[in-house]
């Protein structure tokens, strides 16, 4: 196993961005991604938003590892739908996908959660497989698929990626990424 300085960390986020190229598009799809990002598109596309040219920014003291999302990521929705996944993609001729994860917005205590809502809880990201009302405190845990939490059955599909405040959006609704990082890590 070979491990890496932070500069080397630092490194592959810079190459990251690179890679992609300036002012990428960030299609916000439902459902979840695809098998690889060769694969088609999967889902409807809720929103494509135009990044800024220097869309990501080294967040924070070199030993962290982490670049974040850097400028407004805005736009409006063009269709509605529940926001299950991401696919960020280049504008040069052919637009290749270069980066695709899971959307979710924080559980909240009470809420009514519809079948397919994404919700993060301690860095971990559920997909509701059973409308209903959360419990009171606490929210769903663990990497199971029936994780009962008030009214609603949860199942663990990863680690929390982009973050939005809500994940249920109509057509014509603006719309904000919340939260975006990646993070390399110690390891090759």
């Amino acid at each position: 196993m070979v491990q890496t300085s932070n500069a080397v960390a630092n490194g592959q986020n810079d190459a990251i961005e690179a890679a992609i190229g300036p002012s990428p598009i960030l299609e916000l799809r439902t459902g979840p991604p695809a098998a690889t990002t060769a694969t088609a598109a999967t889902g409807t596309l809720v929103a494509a938003i135009q990044l800024p040219a220097d869309f990501m920014a080294n967040s924070g003291a070199v030993t962290q590892r982490i670049k974040s999302k850097l400028g407004s990521w805005a736009g409006t929705t063009i269709a509605g739908g529940l926001l299950g996944h991401y696919r960020l993609r280049d504008t040069a001729g052919s637009p290749v996908t270069h980066l695709m994860g899971l959307i979710s917005e924080p559980w909240a205590a009470s809420k009514a959660y519809l079948v397919g809502q994404q919700v993060h809880n301690n860095g971990l990201v559920y997909r509701a497989t059973a409308a209903g009302t959360s419990a009171a405190s606490g929210g769903p845990t663990g990497t199971t698929a029936a994780i009962t939490d008030g009214g609603v059955t949860w199942a663990y599909v990863g680690a929390q990626e982009m973050t939005f405040a809500n994940t249920n959006y109509n057509t014509g609704q603006a719309i904000s990424v919340d939260n975006y990082d990646i993070t390399a890590g110690n390891t090759l």
